[in-house]
């Protein structure tokens, strides 16, 4: 099957959804010449995934948390920035509550989580 044209990856279901992989899936993808931040899976365009795993480990920087989630088919590490640009006050409330659960380590390991988000190396 050849790929969609670009001016037509709207109209892939999978191109605006979050696509459901393993780690180990996300790992093995192969990017898009057309679009930065884009990759393929089965001939479909895809950016955005949800994966679960258990939590390895976390570490607190100044303006992000790195999580790193194993699933059992390989690790990923996934960052979560506290200051956005152009950040709504309802994502500032919430940016605190998850600096404050990070820095009272309320987060414990081997919990299971689930990340969504952009796929990017």
């Amino acid at each position: 099957m050849d790929q969609l044209p670009f001016v037509l990856w709207g109209l892939d279901p999978l191109f605006k959804s979050y696509v459901k992989l393993l780690i180990s899936q996300i790992h093995s993808l192969d990017s898009f010449d057309d679009l930065r931040g884009t990759w393929k899976l089965f001939c479909h365009p895809i950016a955005r995934v949800d994966i679960v795993g258990y939590l390895v480990a976390f570490k607190i920087k100044n303006n992000m948390v790195r999580f790193t989630v194993d699933d059992g088919s390989g690790v990923i590490v996934c960052p979560w920035w506290f200051q956005r640009v152009g950040s709504m006050p309802l994502q500032d409330t919430q940016d605190k509550q998850w600096k404050a659960m990070a820095e009272n380590k309320a987060m414990e390991m081997n919990e299971l989580w689930m990340a969504r988000g952009s796929a990017a190396r």
